[in-house]
């Protein structure tokens, strides 16, 4: 901030309170475009109490020594007739408008004194008069620079315009440690406001979490920010953000020399509503019926009536944009995501129960996103997986919305389809007692939905307890689900439910119910003709003769099951059973098996694109060379398998490749980095819906014990303690860091992909290999595709180096 002797008093511009917290960045920027020869008009836009004046004068002041002509502050605020605005202006300079003349001309010719710089503050309800003046004024005073604060650009030649942003926040209401805090610009605010009201006042481990919690609910929002400081005397931070809920009430301004419109939060934002149009009106408050962001099409579903036609969404919605209520931002498949600041959507939510729509609307928006999921769900198995879990993801928060509705209003049909559609993506995503406690709400509701939406919802509620470990509570809906098919005839789905009901007996190591359940299953599908079916249980047959240690008997159904899948040309059936037969291979020790079958598998999964089982394949990989002694290889496996859980944000996965590579760590010697590894999978398993796997059974116990004796007592609760501090992005970071390429083959190379090796090696394309080997170019990708998965690399460069070695 400029000291007190550097605001020039016979400017005009009036001297500010307190300081300017957390605007460096900003404050340089906009003082470097008006020292910009190029740039005469400059705009600062923002929403309601985002700090767009107080910017724009603390620029002004740091400028005063380029304008030997002055530089001068109007406020606009009080003017509400368009043709004062001029007048308005005019009175700044002192200057009078004689008689056969215009005000524009009076102060063209006050505004020749020299390079001058005009100050407008408050533009947004007079934009048409403003505009109007601004254009003039700049084409008659060559040496004129204007500086505005609007809610929305003028939208004339030659301006530029720069949305100021609310300030830095902790990301998530998880609290950082105080000195993380302090570098966020809302906190600092937040205690430099608080500090005013009570000089002692200062942020500590007892109160940071509330600090960051007001910070982060009040979007930042400078104006919200100090109001909310302004009750330290009074209230405690934990109570202010206890009452944040009602922040309305709570919001208002107890300096009574405040100007009336920035008076209370409220306020603030009445003025720029007071400024829509009906539509506008409409469409903004309807908006506040969705969460964490939407796009246009979801818009268009939702809000479109007789009031507000289809078409006219896009035109409101950028008049909203324009007129800073809702901003744009690009999503990673280029389309636009739109959203409004949470203190704009809670008055907006005020405004819609007023309206009278909100049961509507609420109806409206679960209806929509009720078919979103129901499209989703059947897409959560195939190649385009990924782009439809970074699809549900993005919208989880409008799925909440709909089931707190649906759920809470005994929409019974809506709520439950709605929870078994999302069943899957729950599981994917480890949001277990989530979609538990959602499915378990909608079935509270025992009338209000068919028989058989009631059926479906039950299986997904018992996949979810069944994945937690309730095998209790999953057997119990399993069978609820099971006698609503059985009374309804639903002669399908009945063998996928003893099928289920079979893993749970697995699960509980009962193989002789297993395998009883299994049989009948297998009698269903065979009286039905169902050839896949009937594969599926002799696959599932496989595996409990496969548990119960008898391999021969495991290897008859798998070879059964593979030839069925092959006669089906089913690649995913085909390929589920390959890994079933690496995994058995891999157990009796024959590993070339292991990682044929392991290979051919992982071929088929990426053609489908299953990127899940790719994961796992990859994992399974690794764990092959990790038993044969090759640490690098098995590394660069499991570094692979990591990426994908990850870009999948399946947390199960990616806890149990933080154990396969602590592991490996603690094979290689290297007990730092394996006991960090092992207590951040602690912390993912107490933050999450994480099943603890076989993997945390004694073997692991005598590592982590192993580790102990190693590094002492002390140094290892260090150690691990920085360990169980990491969030999940570090853990994996960590893990990834120092990745090993690989200096030999798991899987052997055919000759014809041995020749493919040696081109690429080579330096030569695709398309030159195919040249020279008298073969298609898609025939050398396949090849190619091959090489980096039987190698375990990422690159040519890599296939370059083993060539080199090999």
């Amino acid at each position: 901030m400029s000291n007190p002797g550097e605001w020039d008093s016979h400017r005009n511009l009036p001297y500010p309170l307190s300081s300017l917290v957390g605007r460096d960045d900003d404050l340089e920027w906009v003082c470097a475009r008006l020292r910009d020869p190029g740039i005469r008009l400059l705009t600062l836009t923002g929403p309601a109490g985002v700090g767009k004046t107080r910017l724009g004068l603390e620029a002004a002041a740091r400028l005063r020594g380029d304008f030997s002509g002055g530089v001068w502050f109007v406020e606009l605020a009080s003017v509400s007739e368009p043709g004062l605005v001029a007048s308005t202006i005019a009175s700044v300079f002192r200057a009078r408008e004689q008689q056969g003349t215009t005000a524009i001309r009076t102060l063209s010719e006050v505004l020749q004194a020299g390079p001058v710089l005009l100050v407008l503050d408050n533009c947004e309800h007079l934009l048409g008069p403003c505009a109007q003046i601004v254009s003039q004024l700049l084409q008659r005073s060559p040496e004129l620079k204007i500086l505005t604060t609007s809610r929305q650009r003028l939208g004339i030649s030659g301006e530029m315009s720069w949305q100021v942003q609310t300030l830095a926040r902790p990301a998530s209401l998880a609290t950082p440690s105080t000195a993380q805090l302090q570098a966020f610009p809302a906190v600092r605010l937040f205690v430099d406001r608080a500090r005013a009201f009570q000089d002692s006042f200062a942020i500590n481990d007892e109160n940071s979490s509330a600090i960051a919690q007001v910070c982060t609910q009040l979007d930042g929002i400078p104006l919200a920010i100090e109001l909310a400081a302004s009750w330290i005397p009074v209230l405690s931070v934990e109570q202010i953000a206890e009452r944040l809920d009602d922040r309305f009430r709570l919001l208002e301004n107890r300096n009574l020399q405040s100007e009336p419109r920035q008076a209370t939060l409220r306020k603030a934002i009445d003025w720029s509503y007071g400024l829509l149009t009906e539509q506008e009106q409409i469409l903004f408050y309807r908006l506040s019926g969705f969460a964490d962001g939407y796009t246009l099409d979801s818009l268009e579903a939702v809000c479109a009536d007789n009031e507000i036609r289809r078409g006219d969404v896009m035109r409101l919605l950028a008049n909203l944009i324009e007129k800073s209520l809702v901003s744009a931002e690009p999503t990673p498949d280029e389309r636009q995501r739109y959203r409004m600041l949470e203190t704009l959507r809670a008055y907006a939510r005020e405004r819609l129960v007023l309206s009278g729509e909100a049961q509507w609307l609420y109806r409206r928006h679960a209806e929509h996103y009720l078919t979103l999921a129901e499209e989703a769900e059947a897409s959560l198995w195939g190649p385009d997986q990924t782009t439809w879990l970074r699809r549900l993801s993005r919208e989880h928060e409008n799925f909440r919305v709909a089931l707190r509705w649906s759920a809470g209003r005994g929409e019974a049909e809506i709520a439950q389809r709605l929870g078994a559609a999302l069943g899957q993506f729950w599981r994917v995503r480890g949001h277990l007692s989530e979609g538990r406690r959602w499915l378990e709400q909608a079935l509270e509701w025992e009338s209000g939905a068919s028989t058989m939406i009631r059926a479906r919802a039950l299986e997904a509620c018992a996949n979810l307890c069944r994945d937690q470990g309730d095998l209790d509570a999953a057997e119990r809906f399993y069978r609820q689900g099971l006698d609503l098919r059985v009374r309804n005839g639903d002669t399908q789905a009945i063998p996928r439910l003893l099928t289920s009901l079979s893993m749970v007996a697995q699960f509980r190591d009962d193989h002789v119910l297993a395998i009883n359940l299994q049989e009948q299953c297998l009698t269903l599908h065979r009286e039905q003709g169902d050839q896949q079916g009937i594969a599926v249980s002799l696959m599932t047959l496989g595996t409990l003769a496969q548990l119960q240690g008898d391999s021969e008997r495991a290897i008859q159904r798998y070879q059964e099951t593979l030839a069925l899948f092959r006669d089906l040309d089913d690649k995913h059936g085909t390929a589920a059973t390959l890994s079933n037969l690496g995994t058995l291979s891999h157990r009796r020790g024959d590993y070339q098996a292991a990682n044929h079958y392991y290979g051919d598998a992982l071929t088929l999964f990426r053609e489908i694109g299953d990127f899940h089982e790719i994961a796992a394949c990859l994992s399974n990989l690794g764990g092959v060379a990790r038993d044969i002694a090759d640490p690098n290889r098995a590394r660069a496996f499991y570094s692979d398998s990591l990426q994908l859980f990850n870009a999948l944000c399946d947390t199960a996965g990616i806890a149990a490749l933080l154990l396969c590579l602590g592991s490996l760590s603690a094979q290689q010697g290297d007990a730092g980095r394996a006991t960090r590894l092992f207590a951040a999978v602690e912390t993912l398993h107490t933050s999450n819906d994480i099943v603890e796997r076989a993997s945390l059974g004694p073997a692991h116990h005598r590592t982590i014990a192993a580790l102990r004796e190693q590094l002492g007592q002390v140094r290892f609760d260090r150690i691990w303690a920085e360990g169980r501090a990491w969030s999940l992005d570090d853990a994996v970071t960590h893990a990834l860091e120092n990745p090993t390429t690989p200096t030999g083959a798991l899987i052997p190379l055919t000759h014809r992909e041995h020749e493919v090796a040696r081109c690429i090696a080579q330096g030569q394309t695709n398309r030159e290999i195919a040249a020279a080997l008298y073969i298609s170019e898609r025939t050398v990708d396949t090849h190619v595709e091959h090489i980096l998965a039987k190698l375990g690399v990422r690159s040519r460069v890599q296939v370059a180096a083993w060539i080199a070695t090999s």
